[in-house]
């Protein structure tokens, strides 16, 4: 009488192998490697490797078991106490506490969010938009004619304003008949809308000031800039405005198109040159 298997086996033994794909004297292990290997066989079947019967408890702890008996979460000891899950807040509070810190940050020293109020930036922004202004740029890069400034009002600093940067320091600026001169030179101004340009003003020149910067409103007709209250100090400007996030189908950044501002950048700095010092 032959004897039951023993719970060793872990499958039925594979159908016979062709010859030449399996060689001569494999153990029943190298058999499964090479059935396994083998992708126009079929693949045996296995147990899990940790099971338990639905109707047999746990020796020690507690666990959880799907239908089929496997154990998919253990837990040894006792459930946790109050001192654990008083740890667990405290470290949940001292990320959220690392977040915020790290959030105002930001805000404070790289990415700050404005509301644009007025319509001065017409066509480009409007009233209403909210922007992110990155305060950060100006540590490693200078101030552009054409980039888009938020600052500090010089009449009442507690008042921000945003403007388009039209004069570096040491530049000559004219308004002539509606048009812009730049250290003499007619700089055709793209990005301005007919709608917002109408009024021409008489002619007048200015002189930028060194660590000063003579800013306007894209709407001429309707901007209190630099035309009215002067230049605007190098220390007052905080940040360029980057990108727009609302509204939301507006949202994408607010730069100008390359060509659109090269009339404007191409023109030479014109910053006053330091003096060498008199000869011995």
């Amino acid at each position: 009488m032959s004897e039951p298997p023993t719970e060793e086996v872990l499958a039925q033994a594979p159908p016979a192998q062709a010859d030449g794909l399996q060689p001569e004297g494999a153990d029943e292990a190298d058999e499964a490697v090479i059935f396994a290997q083998d992708p126009l066989l079929t693949l045996p079947t296995f147990r899990p490797l940790w099971t338990v019967a639905p109707n047999q408890p746990l020796s020690a702890g507690h666990a959880f078991t799907d239908e089929g008996g496997v154990v998919v979460s253990t837990f040894t000891g006792a459930p946790p106490g109050w001192k654990h899950w008083v740890k667990e807040g405290l470290s949940i509070g001292r990320d959220m506490l690392l977040a915020l810190v790290i959030a105002l940050l930001i805000g404070l020293f790289v990415i700050q969010p404005v509301y644009v109020k007025g319509t001065s930036m017409l066509p480009r922004l409007r009233e209403g938009e909210r922007l992110f202004v990155n305060r950060f740029i100006y540590n490693f890069s200078n101030i552009e004619r054409g980039d888009i400034v938020v600052f500090y009002y010089p009449k009442n600093p507690q008042e921000s304003f945003i403007k388009r940067v039209i004069g570096l320091p040491g530049d000559e600026v004219t308004l002539s008949g509606g048009k812009l001169y730049i250290n003499g030179k007619l700089v055709p101004e793209t990005y301005l809308s007919s709608d917002y340009t109408t009024i021409v003003s008489p002619p007048r020149t200015w002189i930028v000031e060194p660590h000063h910067y003579f800013v306007m409103g894209d709407n001429r007709d309707a901007s209190n800039d630099s035309r009215n209250w002067g230049l605007v100090p190098e220390m007052y400007i905080y940040g360029k405005a980057v990108y727009r996030y609302w509204p939301v189908s507006e949202i994408g950044f607010i730069e100008d198109e390359a060509t659109t501002l090269e009339p404007l950048r191409s023109l030479r700095r014109m910053e006053p040159q330091r003096e060498l010092p008199p000869a011995e």
